[in-house]
Formats: C-alpha cells, sequence, structure tokens
C-alpha cells in the first residue's frame, strides 16, 4: 500500500497564499477540515483529499458560491 502524500501547514500556506493564522482561523471557524496527526502522532497535516476538499471550498467561495 503506497504511503499517501501529508500536506503541512507550510505547504497549505504556499497553495492558498495565506499566513500560518489564517490556516489555523479556517481550522477554527470550520472553513476547512482539520488537521490530522499521522504516522503515530509524529507528522500533523492534512490528506490529497482534504486538500482537494479545500481547493473546491476555496474555488466556490471565489465564484459567489
Amino acid at each position: 500500500m503506497p504511503e499517501e502524500k501529508i500536506f503541512h501547514i507550510t505547504d497549505l500556506m504556499k497553495i492558498l497564499g495565506v499566513s500560518r493564522t489564517t490556516i489555523w482561523r479556517f481550522e477554527r471557524d470550520g472553513d476547512i477540515p482539520p488537521s490530522r496527526y499521522f504516522a503515530r502522532g509524529k507528522i500533523k497535516g492534512w490528506t490529497r483529499d482534504d486538500l482537494n476538499k479545500i481547493l473546491e471550498s476555496s474555488k466556490s467561495e471565489a465564484n459567489g458560491g
């Protein structure tokens, strides 16, 4: 079973073009799925599925929906 890519907060910052604090606010407010721990708690981040949901959400907001 291949390992799934985990996106760290710095990856999301680059992809979305926002600050670390904004990512935390998005998480707190439920605008993005919460980050999770992987690799027995050593890595915290989002899966590719999570990232796709985040991008779809930001795309629909940009289109006024």
